[in-house]
């Protein structure tokens, strides 16, 4: 008998913490949640406990979403485990959501406070919609990337667009493939750190190749920080934080490099007191007691990181799509070369200020943006509930707006799947006029409503310059018929699963480089060997072993080697002629000639060395100089007294004769 009651209560001692345990996972899982109300949105059919997930990892993101909207429907309701998704894949969707409930959808979504990448809670991309989101928008749209900064940081982007024109037309010297995607990476990153910093930070101690390394990784675990932040609320009742660490490490490091760059930058800011770049601005509204919300920090690493982060590796995402596109259609190519050249010519590199004179390449970058969106998914969040199409939407719902199938809709775009840009030039659209669409939210390469990417303006000046060099000067041949436009798996963002590598071929006649890029080739010379041999500075002189293999000169100059390393220079050696520092005024280049490896329309100089060619193409060079201030690059308010000294002479002796 006893031992029959105890065989009876260790039964029923098992039976009670199974009924226990099936009770509590029927109420963590398997309990559909309580949504507040039963019209919602049709839903695919769904397993227990994880819902809709397994047909979301099946493929690419966007792919998997494209799949669920095609066999069920453009307005869906999903469950990933007990978080409640409302994917939309339709313009018309899309556009009833922004328009009437922009307010409502101006939040991200769930996000893990302490564990997102690049100081989530602080990030103002991540922000949810409140006070520091609209103060910092306002300072991002009005000082950072507003109208006025981007004219101030136009010479910074036009040298770093020259030193890409130079790298590629070595390559193309040296028949060399390019991988298009690390050249252009280099335009932008350092094109972004100057507008922020001041300054390339590419030359100091590594700090951008572990930037561009931290941002890489960083976009490559936007996968898992979806998950985490979507799966962190039912895992976290079990204790369980997916990818904490390999996401914390990624955060980490970004806030070290960050805080080591903060803490120079304000160790210096007396000495770059000029206050045009964006750090400077954030210095000052860090300091400013009377700002609409104080900043701290990390606030400033963050926002940093955020337009560092945004404004490179999408841009050389964006770069590479566009080019495979233009390679994989060469009668769209064709027509691109023809308006660039009938509208710059062939004298001189394209510049931003043409841009809005080239409507058919403007049309080519919107069409590649809207094949091949950098953030091919949109996430919002619901705060709270609403009617959208007649069907409920609860409080705190996700929303996930497809864009990548939004700007293929057939009810919008004739022949959506074709790489068309002259649907950009009107007539095309079923729906009328292009601007109409794009007012109306059909078109979101950068999202949609008040929290669309505020640096939209700088990604088409970047994809527009960009992309009518490499078309203005160059012919590109790859391996094959076409490009393969596989795309990558494992990021949210869009990126080609192969990298775009091609050969470039010069065409002729080639555009001429400007004076300043002689300038900064000898300044960047001169500090290099300075920097790393400590001995002396050879000022305008080259050696021949560093010139890049395209200008290199065919005989030795005499005058560089007259002036060779024999003869000990002070590196504070001023030039009394033009008044720049690191060569004598019996060296300057304005008074005995450019040296022989520098050519104009492939020809070397002679002793003649003045022209009106060489008039007219440094005169029509952009620089940021006025009449009340030079330019700090190349000084070009000092030498212009110089140089029209010489060309009344010039004009002189041709009447003389």
């Amino acid at each position: 008998m006893a031992a029959m009651m105890t065989f009876d209560f260790q039964t029923f001692f098992i039976f009670s913490l199974f009924c226990l345990f099936s009770v509590l996972c029927y109420s963590l899982f398997f309990k559909k949640p309580k949504f507040g109300c039963d019209d919602l949105p049709p839903s695919p059919p769904s397993l227990p406990v994880i819902g809709h997930l397994h047909l979301i990892l099946s493929s690419l993101a966007h792919k998997s979403f494209q799949k669920l909207s095609s066999k069920y429907g453009d307005f869906l309701h999903l469950r990933i485990f007990n978080v409640r998704i409302v994917l939309v894949s339709s313009a018309s969707v899309a556009h009833e959501i922004f328009k009437v409930q922009d307010v409502n959808v101006s939040s991200r979504g769930h996000v893990a406070v302490d564990e997102s990448l690049l100081l989530g809670s602080y990030s103002f991309l991540m922000a949810p919609y409140g006070d520091y989101w609209k103060f910092m928008k306002k300072l991002t749209v009005t000082k950072l990337l507003g109208p006025q900064a981007l004219e101030r940081s136009r010479g910074v982007r036009a040298n770093e667009l020259e030193k890409l024109y130079a790298n590629l037309l070595d390559k193309a010297m040296n028949k060399e493939s390019v991988d298009i995607g690390a050249e252009v990476m280099k335009l932008t990153h350092n094109s972004i750190c100057k507008m922020m910093f001041g300054k390339s930070i590419s030359e100091e101690n590594g700090e951008a190749d572990k930037m561009r390394s931290l941002i890489t990784e960083g976009f490559g675990m936007t996968t898992k920080a979806f998950l985490s932040a979507v799966l962190r609320r039912p895992l976290e009742k079990f204790g369980i934080s997916l990818f904490k660490k390999e996401i914390m490490s990624v955060s980490n490091r970004c806030e070290e490099l960050m805080e080591r760059v903060l803490v120079e930058r304000e160790t210096k800011l007396e000495e770059h007191h000029q206050g045009g770049d964006i750090i400077n601005m954030l210095l000052t509204a860090y300091r400013d007691k009377n700002a609409e919300y104080n900043i701290n920090r990390n606030h400033i690493k963050s926002v940093t990181m955020d337009l560092i982060g945004g404004g490179t590796d999408t841009l050389v995402h964006a770069i590479q799509w566009i080019m495979a596109e233009l390679i994989n259609n060469p009668k769209v190519l064709e027509r691109l070369r023809e308006e660039i050249d009938y509208v710059v010519g062939n004298t001189r590199l394209i510049q931003e200020a043409d841009i809005p004179n080239l409507p058919y390449l403007q049309a080519v970058v919107k069409e590649g943006l809207r094949l091949h969106p950098s953030f091919p998914v949109v996430f919002r969040l619901f705060r709270r509930g609403c009617k959208v199409r007649g069907f409920n939407i609860p409080k705190s719902t996700l929303l996930v707006l497809n864009t990548y199938v939004v700007m293929r809709d057939p009810n919008v775009w004739e022949d959506p799947e074709e790489f068309n840009p002259e649907r950009f030039l009107g007539g095309s659209s079923r729906s009328g006029q292009v601007e109409d669409e794009v007012r109306e939210l059909k078109y979101l390469p950068f999202g949609g409503g008040r929290r669309a990417c505020p640096g939209s303006n700088l990604a088409y000046i970047v994809l527009g310059t960009a992309i009518g060099m490499m078309v203005q000067c160059f012919d590109w041949r790859i391996d094959g018929d076409k490009v393969n436009m596989e795309e990558a798996r494992g990021a949210l963002t869009l990126s080609m699963a192969h990298p775009l590598k091609c050969t470039p071929i010069p065409r002729n006649p080639e555009p001429v480089l400007s004076f300043n890029l002689i300038v900064r080739e000898e300044q960047r010379l001169t500090s290099a060997r300075v920097r790393e041999q400590q001995q002396e500075t050879l000022g305008f002189t080259t050696r021949r072993e560093e010139l890049p293999v395209s200008v290199r000169p065919s005989q030795t100059d005499s005058r560089s080697e007259s002036s060779s390393s024999s003869i000990r220079r002070d590196r504070n050696t001023l030039c009394s002629h033009c008044g720049r520092s690191g060569h004598e005024k019996k060296e300057c280049w304005q008074l005995i000639g450019f040296p022989e490896w520098w050519t104009v329309d492939g020809q070397e100089q002679k002793s003649e060395w003045w022209t009106w060619k060489r008039w007219r193409s440094w005169w029509l060079q952009p620089c940021s100089w006025s009449w009340a201030s030079q330019c700090s690059s190349c000084l070009k308010f000092q030498c212009m007294l110089t140089e029209v000294f010489y060309f009344v002479i010039w004009m002189m002796n041709t009447f003389s004769h």
